[in-house]
C-alpha cells in the first residue's frame, strides 16, 4: 500500500507525518509511487512534522509528460536547482532516466574532463538506486536525484551544445532486441540444470559453451543431447547458430 511506504520513509527520515497529510499526497499522486515520493520530499523539506496544511498546496497534476520535453528541460537547465526541479517533475522511471542521461551526456559535453565528472556523479547516483532496490530504503532517493542533477548541471558550468535527446536508451533497445535470445538461453540452462543437478548459472558458464560447439560440429551428439534435454526446435536452432565475431 502506497501510504504504508510513505510512512516507512517518514520514519526513516525522522519525520512525524499526519495521516491526513499522507492521504492527500497519495490522492494527488493517483497511485504513482514516484510522484508520491517526490511530493513527500518537496513537502517535508526542512520539516520534522508534516501536517495537512503543508500539503494543501499540492494539486492534481497531469503526469503524462512528453519524454522529449522532459529531456529538454533537464538538459537545458542552467543551474542545479533547475536540473533538480526538472528531475522531480519527470515522469520517466528512475532506472530509465539514469540510463537516458548516461546515453545523452556525450552529446551535451565535449570536454573529456567535464564528461568524466558528469559520469562520476551518475555512477554515484546508480549506487544509491541500487541500494534502494535492494533495501527499499526510499529515503536515499533524494541523494540519487541530487547526484543526477549535479551531474547534468554542475559538471562544467553548463553544456557545450544541445543534446540529441536519444531515447529510449541504447541499453534498453539492446535488451529488447535480445529478449528472445535471452529467454531461449535461460530455458536451455534450466533444462541442463535440472538434468545435471547444477544451477542455471553453472549451466550457462560451464555447459552452454561446450554444447554450442557440439551442436555445430557433431550432429549425432547434438541429436542425442536434444532428445535427452527435450529441447525444442528454437533451442536447437539457437545452439547451432554461429555467433558474430
Amino acid at each position: 500500500m502506497l501510504i504504508a511506504l510513505l510512512k516507512r520513509i517518514c520514519r526513516s527520515e525522522g519525520i512525524e507525518a499526519e495521516e491526513g497529510a499522507l492521504q492527500v499526497i497519495v490522492e494527488n499522486s493517483r497511485g504513482d509511487v514516484r510522484s508520491a515520493i517526490n511530493d513527500l520530499q518537496s513537502s517535508a523539506e526542512d520539516r520534522k512534522t508534516l501536517r495537512v496544511s503543508d500539503v494543501k498546496r499540492l494539486s492534481l497534476r497531469d503526469r503524462r509528460t512528453d519524454v522529449q520535453e522532459t529531456l529538454r528541460k533537464i538538459f537545458s537547465a542552467e543551474n542545479f536547482e533547475q536540473a533538480r526541479r526538472a528531475l522531480n517533475e519527470s515522469d520517466i522511471d528512475y532506472e530509465m532516466l539514469l540510463q537516458t542521461l548516461h546515453d545523452n551526456l556525450p552529446f551535451k559535453y565535449l570536454d573529456p574532463s567535464t564528461l568524466a565528472s558528469a559520469y562520476d556523479k551518475l555512477s554515484q547516483a546508480d549506487i544509491f538506486l541500487g541500494r534502494i532496490t535492494r533495501t527499499q530504503s526510499w529515503g536515499l532517493l533524494s541523494y540519487a536525484l541530487e547526484l543526477m542533477a549535479s551531474g547534468i548541471a554542475c559538471a562544467g558550468e553548463g553544456g557545450d551544445r544541445p543534446p540529441r535527446h536519444q531515447f529510449p536508451p541504447a541499453k534498453i533497445m539492446l535488451l529488447a532486441r535480445t529478449k528472445t535470445e535471452r529467454e531461449l538461453r535461460k530455458n536451455i540452462c534450466l533444462r541442463v540444470g535440472s538434468k545435471c543437478h547444477v544451477s542455471s548459472r553453472v549451466a550457462n558458464n560451464d555447459f552452454l559453451p561446450f554444447m554450442k560447439i557440439a551442436f555445430r560440429n557433431d550432429a549425432p551428439l547434438a541429436t542425442s543431447l536434444a532428445s535427452w534435454l527435450q529441447l525444442e526446435d528454437e533451442m536447437v536452432k539457437y545452439l547451432k547458430q554461429v555467433e558474430a565475431s
